[in-house]
């Protein structure tokens, strides 16, 4: 049964569609009709139970082997949509070479308080979560669907040694997965372009390190 509850699920929407468009119709009707009192026989109306026709279906479908063809069809959107996540469009290849100082600091308009009401933040105060914690990675952003950038990336990876404590390969673009299982290298995603937009990153590939109390933001040209 868990093999095919989403396609019960999809069976039952499209049935609860049907089963709207009916009763629009039966609506449409009844506004226009007149009384015209009984003729010839009447009937009691038997309503089949839904769950009965969704079942029926699937046992159709199982019979002919349809249903395995649409669990394989589901399957398959599936890993493509977690292997190919929707891409940063804003983002472009790199032309001209750039570099920035980025300052992280933040200022709100309201105070802050503890779980004993005291205020540990004056609204105004500016503060720069450098002073508390550093980045100790460096940041690459790439379009992982370029070869050029994906080898650039890695080998920069590599040479800065300590691996994974050291670098954080970032993509705007490409399929993550498959990347991952070539290079064996832990990747990730910039969902949304949620982390260029904040650093006002335009262009990969794209490098981010800490710089004193500042991060210095470098669009290279490869």
């Amino acid at each position: 049964m868990k093999k095919i509850l989403m396609v019960a699920l999809s069976l039952f929407f499209s049935f609860c569609q049907l089963d709207q468009m009916i009763m629009k119709a039966e609506l449409i009707s009844f506004a226009n009709s007149k009384d015209f009192g009984i003729q010839g026989n009447t009937y009691e109306i038997i309503e089949v139970d839904l769950l009965k026709q969704i079942t029926a279906k699937l046992q159709e479908l199982k019979a002919n082997g349809k249903l395995d063809k649409i669990q394989s069809d589901i399957k398959q959107k599936m890993i493509n949509s977690v292997n190919n996540p929707k891409p940063v469009t804003s983002i472009t290849k790199t032309t001209i070479a750039k570099d920035w100082l980025y300052d992280p600091s933040v200022s709100l308009n309201h105070n802050l308080y503890d779980q004993k009401g005291r205020a540990f933040y004056i609204a105004g105060t500016k503060v720069n979560p450098l002073d508390k914690i550093s980045l100790s990675k460096t940041l690459i952003f790439i379009d992982g669907s370029d070869e050029i950038q994906v080898k650039w990336a890695l080998k920069k990876y590599r040479n800065l040694g300590n691996q994974n404590k050291l670098t954080k390969i970032i993509l705007v673009k490409g399929a993550i997965i498959e990347l991952m299982n070539n290079s064996k290298v832990r990747l990730y995603f910039d969902q949304n372009g949620v982390i260029t937009k904040k650093f006002g990153i335009r262009h990969v590939p794209a490098t981010v390190e800490q710089e004193d109390k500042m991060l210095r933001i470098r669009e290279v040209v490869l």
